[in-house]
């Protein structure tokens, strides 16, 4: 099995060898598909995790009437964090939103000095895993005893909402096309090597040669050039965005930049090895299949 895995590299590389010119150019087409597809993966991954991170921040402020006990708002605090919706629960007490509010208006001396800390309503503010639970957990405080008003910029998490399925569609659509366009590369070299070797591959038929012995160099062939584009473009990618992209935007900060798991913070590098990992596993999916399709389809064996 080895000889023959043997056998077959070495006369792939002999063939990338002998058709140099068409090598390289099949090479530098799959480089650049590849560094196009990173680029659009590092984009979609770092403008999703902005968008959470903006999604994080929406808050629904809870104020309470004035007869509402301190113990009776811990207790609905302690209650809420126990729920699997809510990412975060602050409690505001009067004090604090009179220091707030002193901070916020700090250049009106006469509406500072006309406000106190007893007229302003104690509060919870409340964050969500998900926006779209933000204005259902809302409702639900309204109807909660004690609450006086409940807050939120409805307008703005529709906004989110909206822009976040738009970076999810864009994003898959505009990476999935690069993966067939990946694929469609490997299937068209691999047709013209097949036509550039269309007669030494009949005579090896005519001669009684396996379907196996025929085919293993020219799918060894695919993924080598694959293997090798991904792994040209994997350094670009990462020479780029570790020293010209991360770096001066970052300063060696950890990066939450992936949205979906907000509590995981990886720094650039990691970042940059795990899109390789990617590209490089991609492309050796699609140089399997991409020679296996082309050779079924223009040597129908």
């Amino acid at each position: 099995m080895e000889g023959t895995m043997s056998k077959a590299t070495s006369a792939a590389v002999t063939a990338i060898k002998k058709d140099a010119f068409l090598s390289v150019s099949i090479i530098v087409s799959m480089v650049a598909t590849f560094l196009i597809l990173g680029s659009f993966i590092t984009t979609f991954v770092f403008t999703q995790t902005a968008v959470k991170s903006l999604e994080n921040e929406v808050m629904v402020s809870v104020y309470f009437k004035d007869d509402f006990s301190t113990d009776s708002i811990l207790k609905l605090k302690d209650k809420l964090t126990e729920d699997l919706r809510i990412s975060d629960v602050r409690y505001v007490s009067k004090e604090d939103a009179f220091k707030i509010f002193t901070l916020l208006n700090k250049g009106d001396k006469l509406l500072l000095e006309s406000v106190t800390a007893s007229i302003l309503p104690a509060s919870l503010e409340l964050k969500a895993v998900n926006i779209s639970d933000i204005e259902t957990v809302a409702n639900e405080m309204r109807k909660e005893a004690g609450v006086e008003d409940v807050r939120f910029f409805k307008d703005a998490v529709n906004r989110f909402k909206v822009w976040s399925s738009i970076v999810n569609i864009v994003g898959l659509t505009v990476v999935s096309v690069f993966l067939f366009i990946s694929f469609a590369i490997i299937v068209i070299a691999l047709r013209l090597t097949i036509n550039a070797k269309g007669v030494e591959i009949s005579i090896l038929r005519l001669v009684g040669a396996s379907e196996e012995y025929v085919r293993k160099p020219l799918v060894t062939q695919a993924v080598i050039y694959s293997l090798l584009s991904s792994f040209i473009a994997f350094v670009i990618l990462f020479v780029t965005l570790n020293f010209f992209v991360f770096e001066p935007l970052f300063r060696g900060e950890k990066l939450t930049v992936l949205s979906y798991f907000p509590s995981l913070q990886i720094g650039s590098f990691l970042y940059s090895l795990i899109l390789g990992i990617f590209l490089i596993a991609s492309s050796l999916i699609l140089g399997i299949l991409g020679s296996t399709t082309a050779i079924k389809k223009y040597l129908k064996l």
